[in-house]
C-alpha cells in the first residue's frame, strides 16, 4: 500500500479516494506548485518518484485524446490487427492498391505511391477515443483508466476533484477505483462537503492535523 507522510505524520491510503483536507491556504498553494517539497509518498519503504504518481491539477479539462494517449491507441489498434486481422486488412490493402491502378489507367495517368501506413490512415479516419455525450464522470474514469493503462502510476493525485462531484458520482467513481485497485489522492482547499462520513485528513490553518 501507498503511505502518504506529511509534518512526520504517516497515512495509510486506500485504494479508491483519500481526500487531505488544507484549511492553509499558503500551504495549499505550495503543494499545488510543488507536490513533492511538502509531501513524500511511500510505497512500502521506497520513496515513489514524480514519475511513479501522475498528478491532475484541472480535473475539469482532462481528455484522452491527447497526443500520447492516441499514439499509444494507435499501437493497440496496430498489434490487434496483426495477430488477429492481418488477413483481412491485407485485403483491404489489396482492394485499395487495385483501385488506384484503375483509376490511373482510367486517367491514362503514370502514378506511384508508397505502402499504406496505418498510423496515418487511422488518423485520417480521426480515431480517437470517444467523448461526445459522456458525462464528466464517464470522461474522467475514461481517462483515469487511459493513464493507468499506459503509465501504470503508483497513486493518482488530484485537486479538488471531490468538490466537483456529486454524491452519486462520488460513489460510482469510487466503486469504479476499488473494482481496479487504483489509489487516488483528492487535495481539497476549504470550504468543503464531508460524503458520506468518509474519513478526512484535514490540516487546520495553523498546519495542524486533526
Amino acid at each position: 500500500m501507498i503511505n502518504l507522510v506529511i509534518f512526520n505524520n504517516k497515512f495509510e491510503l486506500d485504494y479508491g479516494i483519500n481526500n487531505l483536507v488544507i484549511r492553509n491556504q499558503v500551504l495549499y498553494r505550495k503543494i499545488y506548485a510543488n507536490f513533492f517539497e511538502t509531501i513524500v509518498l511511500l510505497d512500502g519503504v521506497v520513496e515513489c518518484s514524480s514519475t511513479n504518481c501522475c498528478i491532475i491539477k484541472q480535473p475539469l479539462d482532462v481528455t484522452s485524446n491527447e497526443k500520447k494517449n492516441i499514439t499509444y491507441l494507435f499501437k493497440l489498434i496496430n498489434k490487434t490487427i496483426k495477430d488477429k486481422y492481418e488477413d483481412e486488412y491485407l485485403k483491404i490493402i489489396t482492394s485499395l492498391n487495385n483501385l488506384l491502378n484503375e483509376v490511373s489507367n482510367q486517367l491514362d495517368v503514370d502514378m506511384e505511391y508508397d505502402e499504406v501506413d496505418l498510423p496515418k490512415l487511422l488518423q485520417s479516419f480521426n480515431v480517437q477515443y470517444e467523448e461526445e455525450n459522456k458525462s464528466f464522470i464517464e470522461l474522467f474514469l475514461s481517462f483515469i483508466n487511459t493513464l493507468n493503462l499506459i503509465n501504470h502510476p503508483k497513486i493518482f493525485i488530484t485537486f479538488n476533484l471531490t468538490n466537483l462531484l456529486t454524491n452519486d458520482e462520488y460513489l460510482l467513481f469510487k466503486e469504479e477505483l476499488l473494482i481496479k485497485q487504483i489509489i487516488l489522492l483528492d487535495i481539497i482547499i476549504t470550504p468543503y462537503e464531508k460524503i458520506n462520513n468518509k474519513i478526512i485528513f484535514v490540516i487546520d490553518e495553523d498546519c495542524c492535523i486533526i
